[in-house]
């Protein structure tokens, strides 16, 4: 059994205080380790996403604790868990959690780290704050996610004017934003054609931002340590914009530009997965509606 599940519903005694502390400080550092890997290895990663669901219902069951508010805030145990379990610079937000274990983590990360500042003993620096943000939005329903993402372009757009924010990390931002308010737009139910025409604006916003940093040397991938793992967001993002891209063509009907777009992007990203089934999928569309593409060019 884990340490959490040998305390009592108090949590108040001496011997119990110390297992919770135990318990935050064994996350946390859980969370540093993986943070500074570059392997992201999924069964690590799914094991701490469960460690952490179970660790946030056993404090809901709580009665108020300041004992256990105290030591969640002072090794930073939910922000640092939900930045690994969000991982959206690096493979899909949230992979091993559903969006409402996303949105609870969310809510722990929050209020530990901005309700507790007495105890975090420190101000909250923008930058965690827009991750805070960034991984809410990559959790929540469209309605919900889309002032968020607005709300952040607008912050890193003020902020750099300031410089107070590392150029490289709000490029990387501002990409994320654009191709999650684009694939929003694209993938709407109510969508029309010009909804998409922005939308592929957006996205293409999004790719030269990207473009940008392809020969960036010092990439800052706050929190994450690894060297290597700067060019893997830039790279996982591109793959992304490109195949959004892809979809909208699709949708407007541009069908050779898309099929032209599609094969690149499998060619530049031949470990994508999700890029080469978007092909897939486009030439399985066109085998049943269009038999071949226009002017007669072969789908292969």
């Amino acid at each position: 059994r884990t340490r959490s599940t040998t305390v009592s519903a108090t949590g108040s005694s001496q011997l119990e205080k110390e297992a919770w502390t135990l318990e935050f400080a064994g996350l946390s550092l859980r969370a540093l380790l993986l943070l500074s890997d570059s392997r992201q290895n999924d069964v690590e990663l799914r094991e701490l996403a469960n460690a952490s669901i179970a660790l946030c219902q056993k404090k809901k069951q709580l009665p108020a604790n300041p004992h256990v508010d105290s030591a969640a805030v002072e090794y930073g145990t939910f922000y640092l868990v939900l930045l690994v379990c969000w991982s959206g610079w690096l493979r899909p937000a949230f992979e091993f959690l559903s969006s409402k274990e996303a949105l609870s983590l969310v809510a722990e990360a929050r209020a530990t780290v901005l309700g507790k500042k007495s105890l975090w003993n420190r101000s909250c620096p923008t930058m965690e704050l827009l991750l805070l943000d960034l991984s809410q939005a990559d959790a929540s329903v469209w309605g919900q996610a889309r002032p968020l993402y607005q709300s952040s372009l607008q912050v890193i757009s003020s902020i750099q004017e300031e410089k107070g924010l590392h150029a490289t990390a709000a490029s990387l931002m501002e990409a994320h934003c654009l191709r999650s308010l684009a694939a929003g737009a694209v993938r709407a139910v109510d969508r029309n054609r010009a909804d998409v025409e922005k939308a592929l604006e957006m996205t293409r916003q999004s790719i030269e931002r990207l473009e940008a940093l392809k020969q960036e040397e010092n990439g800052l991938l706050y929190p994450w340590t690894s060297s290597s793992q700067f060019s893997e967001a830039v790279q996982y993002q591109m793959a992304r914009s490109r195949q959004l891209l892809g979809d909208g063509l699709i949708y407007l009907e541009r069908f050779s530009e898309a099929h032209k777009l599609l094969l690149q992007t499998v060619a530049d990203f031949p470990g994508d997965a999700t890029v080469a089934f978007s092909l897939g999928m486009f030439l399985l569309r066109l085998d049943f509606f269009h038999k071949k593409l226009p002017g007669g060019k072969p789908k292969g």
